[in-house]
């Protein structure tokens, strides 16, 4: 999508959320400042914002340190806000005392921190109006499968993809045929780890630890790669036991596929199914790191 650029959803300023008191000054309390900015960048000296905004306010005649916010003109905070459509001329002074005077371009608060607040703290994460969160140009969306354009299997749960995509038949010598296959084969690895009820569209920083972890292992299963070693912390971490025996046969199938795979695990049936086992203690933390037992299941 050309107006979101593949994010399916757009900041959209929310002054509210940054001028908190307009009872107050500019640079005295107006502005929800967590950390250094926007408080210290633009009302500290030395700092290149805080020369901007002096320059800006002298141009429209208030002062950021005395005058209350509410009594500056609506259209210059509009344009404090989004940009003054008029460049400035601002010297700018480092804290060794130089200076250098230039005429920039004062594109506002919003226009700074445009690419960088996704977390809302001074906008709102709005779906596109172009895309409907989508992400996708129009002409991508018509192209269906089945019936279902992409963003639409995206927002089915893996196992409903899943049991979508095995729907699907095509004969051997169908170009696509091969592809078809490796679709099926990793949404198969997918559900397997118990991640059936996740989707496609689901944001990778929103994964839990043990959610992420079991994303690598589907990715290392489908691949197809061999010879490595594996590490894995808890693996049926947020797993309800009835999914666990699924995350074994993931395992084991590593394991046949000529991997070593080496799992820190408390969970008794993933340990039952270990070739071999070391038994770490006696206690937790600094009361630990001694083998305490070593061997095959059956002998421990």
């Amino acid at each position: 999508c050309l107006t979101c650029h593949g994010v399916g959803s757009l900041q959209t300023p929310r002054p509210k959320k940054l001028i908190i008191d307009d009872s107050k000054p500019l640079c005295g309390g107006a502005m929800y400042s967590p950390g250094f900015f926007p408080q210290g960048y633009l009302c500290q000296p030395g700092n290149g914002g805080y020369d901007i905004v002096q320059a800006f306010a002298s141009r429209h005649g208030f002062d950021p340190a005395t005058t209350p916010w509410h009594k500056v003109p609506q259209n210059v905070r509009d344009m404090f806000y989004f940009g003054d459509p008029e460049p400035i001329e601002v010297t700018f002074r480092s804290k060794s005392g130089r200076t250098n005077t230039r005429t920039v371009n004062f594109n506002g608060f919003y226009g700074w921190i445009r690419d960088w607040d996704v977390g809302g703290t001074y906008t709102d994460n709005v779906d596109c109006p172009e895309c409907k969160g989508a992400k996708l140009r129009q002409d991508y969306l018509k192209i269906k499968l089945n019936g279902l354009n992409i963003h639409e299997l995206q927002e089915k749960s893996l196992r409903d993809l899943h049991e979508f995509m095995n729907n699907i038949s095509l004969d051997d010598s169908h170009p696509l045929k091969y592809n078809l296959e490796i679709v099926q084969r990793r949404l198969r690895f997918l559900t397997q780890v118990g991640l059936k009820y996740v989707n496609l569209n689901r944001v990778s920083a929103s994964l839990s630890a043990g959610e992420a972890q079991r994303t690598k292992l589907a990715g290392i299963l489908g691949s197809g790669i061999t010879s490595l070693t594996i590490l894995l912390d808890e693996p049926s971490r947020g797993l309800h036991p009835s999914e666990v025996a699924n995350l074994i046969d993931a395992l084991k199938e590593l394991r046949d596929h000529g991997n070593t795979v080496i799992i820190v695990e408390h969970d008794l049936q993933i340990i039952r199914e270990a070739d071999h086992i070391i038994d770490m203690g006696p206690g937790a933390g600094t009361l630990g790191g001694e083998i305490i037992a070593q061997g095959p299941p059956d002998t421990l």
